[in-house]
């Protein structure tokens, strides 16, 4: 719930709530979608479902948050699809499905998994709150379609998790966001440079490195730091991360075959553990057709080289 200013927003459940729930099929081939070939994102759409939409009563917006979708796939299985907004991070989704599928298959060891909900743990030591509130209020009077420029340098943001990171003690199971907004930048020259590969990881090196003098010094600046880099145009995102244990889910029938992040914007970059290979990294993004033959020529020819 969002109602205009002063109030913040808030989650708000009454008793008797329901989320929509979806149960479909599909006659593509369960191989096909647990294969680590490119394949189209249109045919991911069939698996996903859709958010209910938003609406506005008495002057708030009214934004559902939560979506699921069973779909039973031919002689093979099922997919369970999850679309939620980012009132919670990746660490909090993980938790709630391995929740769900310990109460399915009758285990009695949920109490790792049940959610923590106080809001105080985390402490706002420099009223980085109210800061952010402004911003969100001018935000929403004023939602404008942002202009892209060219700029030299481009930036790639990524996510840390603080529930470690704190000075204080921050439940694993903590339900809502706990992360921290990480920002790494460098010349498009230099990247595209022989060296590029490095310089990428010098940059990405030297945003961790910032989380060390404090993983939320100057969060009262994120969202107009995001809102400037979107303006931009010239900034990569990652989602996930391949610490979240999203194979560790067992509803009873065995750990998942394939998870996938399902993503239509072409600049962000999805991040999972390998189901088939202990420490692998599974790294997915989405292109178009002709940009993608290209990105797997090159990588091939890099992995050659390798060798």
């Amino acid at each position: 719930m969002c109602p205009p200013p002063p109030t913040k927003p808030y989650i708000l459940y009454n008793n008797g709530d329901s989320i929509p729930l979806t149960i479909a099929e599909c006659t593509i081939n369960f191989n096909h979608f647990i294969s680590n070939h490119p394949r189209d994102i249109i045919e991911f759409d069939q698996l996903v479902p859709k958010l209910p939409p938003i609406h506005i009563s008495n002057e708030t917006f009214v934004i559902p948050l939560l979506a699921l979708q069973v779909t039973i796939l031919p002689n093979s299985g099922i997919c369970i699809g999850i679309t939620y907004r980012h009132v919670v991070d990746g660490l909090t989704s993980i938790h709630f499905m391995k929740l769900w599928a310990s109460i399915f298959s009758g285990k009695t060891c949920l109490e790792k998994f049940l959610p923590y909900y106080d809001r105080d743990v985390i402490k706002d030591t420099n009223g980085v709150e109210a800061v952010l509130l402004d911003e969100y209020f001018r935000m929403r009077s004023s939602w404008k379609d942002f202009i892209l420029d060219v700029d030299e340098v481009h930036y790639f943001v990524f996510p840390a998790d603080c529930r470690d990171r704190l000075e204080y003690p921050v439940p694993k199971t903590y339900f809502g966001n706990c992360l921290a907004l990480c920002v790494s930048e460098a010349k498009k020259s230099e990247l595209v440079a022989t060296n590029g590969v490095a310089v990428a990881a010098t940059a990405i090196d030297k945003a961790i490195s910032k989380l060390q003098s404090g993983p939320l010094k100057g969060a009262e600046r994120w969202i107009s730091d995001l809102m400037n880099l979107l303006k931009l145009g010239r900034m990569c995102t990652v989602t996930g991360s391949p610490s979240l244990g999203f194979y560790e889910t067992d509803f009873g029938w065995g750990s998942p075959k394939k998870v996938e992040m399902v993503n239509q914007q072409t600049k962000n970059i999805s991040l999972s553990e390998c189901g088939d290979e202990k420490g692998g990294i599974e790294v997915g993004l989405m292109q178009t057709k002709s940009a993608m033959d290209t990105f797997s020529s090159i990588f091939e020819q890099s992995l050659n080289f390798l060798n």
